[in-house]
């Protein structure tokens, strides 16, 4: 079964096109989150996902009809193969700040959470995508705490170079968000956190605007990339 995004070439491509091509990958999704898998969940999940990089990437076919598939395509991948650790680093992004639906993202990440494996390759960071959602759309800072605080304990269990960075990093995280008073200093930094790990521009654009939006100002000295205030 071929996606109809695969079947677009460069010729111009009429605004009703668009809304049919959207109408045909929709049911084709659903379709996809109703068949039988047959053992196959992880191939599936796999299309479904190579789906979202076409369509997540057409900026022209967005303008006309929007991010509507997005939450649809995350939720198939997660209830195929939750195990999909590194596709949810643009589905949660993507899902949150173009398709405007961060609740739907952190229900899901909560999800893959119950089905991932603290020692699976970078799921540590499912937690900190978590974290960054109950900061800046939940209002749950305790939640956040929280989340942090595992994410701490799966980079640990990891025990990479880089993980044990990262839990290091979870660790002051806890640490800041208990004792910084000021909101907007704990808003910019989840935005720097979303800017530091996006894999995408347009992400990182918008984390960029963000920060600006709260009076901050994104900072590099030397290895070190932080978020200056002016003082009150």
């Amino acid at each position: 079964m071929q996606s109809p995004f695969l079947k677009i070439s460069d010729e111009k491509i009429s605004d009703n096109e668009y809304r049919k091509i959207e109408k045909k990958e929709k049911l084709q999704l659903t379709l996809m989150g109703k068949i039988p898998s047959l053992g196959f969940d992880n191939l599936i999940a796999d299309f479904i996902y190579l789906n979202f990089i076409q369509y997540y990437g057409d900026t022209k076919a967005r303008e006309i009809t929007g991010y509507e598939l997005l939450p649809q395509q995350f939720e198939t991948i997660v209830n195929r193969d939750p195990r999909f650790v590194s596709a949810y680093f643009l589905l949660e992004p993507a899902t949150t700040l173009f398709a405007g639906k961060p609740q739907v993202s952190a229900k899901l990440i909560t999800q893959a959470l119950e089905k991932v494996k603290p020692t699976q390759t970078l799921a540590y960071q499912l937690w900190l995508y978590k974290g960054i959602l109950q900061i800046l759309f939940l209002n749950d800072l305790e939640g956040a705490k929280y989340s942090y605080t595992m994410a701490a304990d799966w980079a640990r269990q990891e025990n990479t170079e880089s993980s044990l960075n990262s839990a290091l990093l979870a660790e002051s995280m806890v640490k800041f968000l208990q004792k910084e008073p000021d909101n907007r200093k704990i808003t910019g930094s989840a935005w720097l956190t979303i800017f530091l790990n996006a894999r995408d521009e347009q992400t990182r654009e918008i984390a960029r605007e963000e920060i600006n939006k709260l009076g901050g100002k994104i900072e590099v000295k030397g290895n070190f990339i932080t978020v200056k205030f002016p003082e009150s």
